[in-house]
């Protein structure tokens, strides 16, 4: 069974020194309250709820150190591991400065109780008030033979300079902070002299850990933290308290753990994507037919990212980077090949979030967006119609406030032709999405509605698959996810809501919603899935049968192995169900661009009532025919969406392992635009022999019939 453990965790927790000095026992429930889909209270304060989690193996086993005891040795079981350490004032420290001469990287682990591979580790730690240190907890803790330890280290500090609070999860080797390997850090909001209620948790035999951070109750950091199978797991052995150089001040720690002895973490099976049914199946054959082929350009190939292509009439449009990086528009008058270029004032990095896109407003005016990933607003707008030289940057369309960490922008045209642009406030897992209205008798903006449209609650962020969608029955359709974190294994509850407008939304059942959508909305849930099984933005595709809204999704099944699964709106309800038998697990986790094992494509009607459900997996199309009641009548290779001379990579230089990147006709003509560049390399910069730097490759138009 893969199994996981609740998290980012919301805990309420007793912080006084009437607490046992130390108490082992088995008991069922927990000191802990781990909770899904419910409101948590802490210290007065309302919290968002918590991500649902599957349950795993109980922790069964506490332990907890209040450290009131008189001046002196830990005692308890503590083991000085590196260092010194004793009891002062209640509180537990190590007595000897790396300064001083002291050991870096010192510990004092608790040797009583044994790691299952479920556990929580907390403790009330000081931030000094001197310069910047780190200080923190430790779990797996193991002591080699030349007296050395291997851990995972979750550790804060705060320097003078700093502007805010730092925290790192770290997988130590041999006490040696200097190789430590970073696994997940960032800021958090707390000043020197602070306490800080700290804790890391196991999410069972998945391979990752959780990172908690709270004061007073109040938690401000819940963090997922994959190690990765890529390098050694760690798993049983011992918790302990940390100090980098010997300034710790640590106070209520206590272990929470199951009691079976820890198994190492499996690596998941290779993936095989076994056919869902027969083959016996001809699907409609609509691949256009080339017709001519026009070259704009040379486009940057380091890394694949969006592009654009608009036709309107006889003006066509294209957004693109160029072989220096930089953002350029240009424009022609159709059937010319003469193109007029404005380069815009920003360059890209080797982001793949930082795609470029644009639309024509009802005056004929473009406005066009990119090249961000959570930095300031890049929009700009022509004055003139039909003259890209006219383009200027526009530095705030509604609050300048909302605007300072844009990702995802995307323009939306209403059922009158308005112009709509959306975009993601904020940070992965911390995010909110605006929407806003274009007057094109005043030219300016305003909201569509009254704040965001999604709010994470500064817990989560929601992850749209795709903007509103105009389906046949009239409505705009729009499903999600919601993510705690960077890391996207923290995907959880695929949801669903509808609306006439864009203002007005409603769920299923056709209950009224009140904006905004936050995590606990009644009503949208549409399969709650736990975080680290297998939900992904991206994963996630809504589309139609007749005019019934239809969700194709990927998650784990019970086995942990990786699955397609397909709801079908009825009535008030949705009809969940299973369409694969594959075997192995893609296994994904961690920020940045992704290269993704297995893809999804729209659900759709099939001319005899069937419906058609399109998927890659290892690169290679399939589309899995399925019966009214969902169960799989066939699956099929996918016919191909473009011709040969549009997806064939045209690269012949053995060095650059290049794959071919194509653009749709924004404005819905018969037209792509295809590019070649290297893959995915993470949001990283990648040696410049891999792929072709100083030249690029075409970029081009291709007119299809």
């Amino acid at each position: 069974m893969h199994s996981t453990v609740p998290l980012p965790i919301t805990l309420s927790r007793r912080r006084d020194k009437r607490m046992k000095t130390h108490d082992v026992q088995r008991r069922s429930g927990h000191r802990w309250k781990l909770v899904a889909a419910a409101t948590v209270v802490i210290a007065g304060l309302i919290t968002a709820p918590a991500s649902p989690a599957v349950a795993g193996p109980p922790i069964d086993t506490t332990w907890s150190d209040s450290f009131s005891r008189a001046n002196g040795v830990l005692g308890q079981n503590w083991v000085e591991a590196r260092g010194t350490w004793r009891i002062n004032s209640g509180q537990a420290r190590p007595t000897t400065l790396v300064a001083n001469g002291g050991p870096t990287d010192q510990m004092a682990i608790q040797n009583g109780v044994t790691l299952g591979n479920k556990y929580i580790v907390t403790a009330d730690v000081t931030v000094p008030t001197g310069d910047r240190t780190w200080n923190g907890i430790a779990t797996n803790v193991s002591t080699q033979a030349n007296g050395t330890q291997n851990a995972y280290v979750f550790r804060i500090g705060r320097g003078a300079n700093d502007t805010g609070g730092r925290w790192q999860v770290m997988q130590l080797t041999g006490s040696d902070g200097s190789t430590a390997r970073q696994i997940a850090s960032g800021l958090a909001k707390f000043e020197k002299g602070d306490t800080v209620t700290m804790s890391l948790s196991s999410a069972g035999t998945t391979g990752r850990l959780s990172a908690s951070l709270a004061i007073n109750g109040q938690v401000f950091l819940q963090q997922a933290a994959y190690p990765g199978f890529a390098a050694p797991q760690l798993y049983g052995g011992k918790a302990a308290l940390y100090s980098l150089d010997g300034t710790g001040v640590y106070d209520n720690f206590s272990i929470e753990t199951s009691s079976a002895a820890a198994v190492a973490p499996a690596p998941p099976a290779a993936l095989q994507c076994t056919p869902a049914a027969g083959s016996s199946y001809t699907l409609p054959n609509q691949t256009p037919v080339f017709v001519s082929e026009t070259v704009v350009d040379r486009a940057l190939a380091s890394h694949p990212v969006g592009q654009a292509l608009l036709t309107n009439g006889s003006d066509q449009y294209v957004a693109y980077y160029n072989v220096h990086h930089e953002l350029v528009v240009a424009k022609r008058t159709l059937p010319s090949t003469t193109w007029s270029r404005k380069v815009l004032d920003t360059e890209i990095g080797y982001d793949s979030h930082n795609y470029v896109t644009m639309q024509l407003d009802p005056n004929g005016n473009l406005h066009v967006s990119g090249n961000m990933h959570g930095v300031p607003l890049n929009y700009w707008k022509t004055s003139t119609p039909g003259n890209v030289q006219s383009l200027a940057r526009v530095a705030s369309l509604v609050d300048p406030a909302q605007e300072q960490k844009v990702t995802y922008p995307t323009f939306i045209k209403d059922k009158n032709g308005g112009l709509i642009f959306t975009f993601r406030s904020g940070g992965s897992g911390d995010g909110v999405n605006y929407y806003y209205r274009y007057n094109h008798a005043t030219n300016a903006w305003s909201e569509l509605i009254d704040g965001p449209l999604f709010d994470g609650e500064g817990q989560r962020s929601a992850y749209t698959g795709g903007q509103p969608r105009l389906g046949p029955d009239g409505m705009y359709h729009v499903t999600w996810v919601w993510r705690d974190t960077p890391d996207a294994a923290t995907n959880s509850r695929l949801s669903y809501m509808r609306s006439p407008d864009l203002v007005n939304w409603e769920t299923l059942a056709g209950t009224p919603i009140t904006l905004p959508v936050k995590y606990n909305q009644p009503g949208v849930v549409v399969d709650d899935v736990p975080i680290y099984e297998g939900l992904l933005n991206g994963l996630a595709v809504q589309g139609f049968a007749g005019n019934v809204p239809i969700i194709s999704y990927h998650k784990y099944d019970a086995a942990g192995n990786s699955q397609l699964y397909v709801a079908k709106a009825a009535g008030s309800t949705w009809t969940k169900t299973q369409v694969t038998q594959w075997s192995g697990r893609w296994d994904f986790g961690g920020g940045g661009s992704l290269q993704n094992d297995i893809t999804l494509g729209r659900p759709s009607s099939l001319p005899d009532g069937r419906i058609a459900l399109p998927f890659g997996c290892l690169g290679s199309q399939r589309t899995i025919v399925l019966n009214a009641n969902l169960t799989p009548h066939a699956e099929v290779p996918t016919p191909p969406s473009h011709p040969s001379q549009v997806t064939t990579v045209r690269n012949t230089n053995p060095a650059w392992d290049l794959i071919t990147q194509i653009a749709g006709d924004g404005g819905g003509g018969n037209y792509v635009m295809r590019w070649e560049s290297a893959k995915s390399n993470l949001d990283k910069p990648r040696p410049d022999s891999e792929y072709p730097k100083e030249n690029g490759t075409p970029l081009s138009i291709i007119t299809l019939g």
